[in-house]
């Protein structure tokens, strides 16, 4: 659910906060739960992961999706520098 920014006008900000943390702390059980299901499926034996220059790396940078291939490039400068990331 989104609550927009006028929401505060209308009296009910705190009831939404209320039922947001409400629904977080029954997300926690929902998120282990399908993470133990996805564990026990074939595909989790599967990886999406890309090494990049590795092999001496001595500081590791964990990114996902279009963030990639900027730390490639920082990654490239640091080493150029040094500093062995990966």
């Amino acid at each position: 659910m989104t609550v927009g920014p006028f929401d505060g006008l209308h009296g009910w900000f705190f009831e939404h906060k209320a039922s947001q943390q409400q629904a977080m702390e029954r997300a926690l059980k929902v998120v282990d739960d399908v993470a133990a299901e996805y564990a026990s499926s074939p595909a989790a034996a599967t990886t999406c992961s890309t090494p990049y220059r590795m092999d001496d790396a001595e500081i590791a940078i964990v990114v996902v999706g279009s963030t990639a291939g900027a730390t490639r490039m920082v990654v490239d400068k640091l080493r150029g520098e040094g500093v062995k990331p990966a």
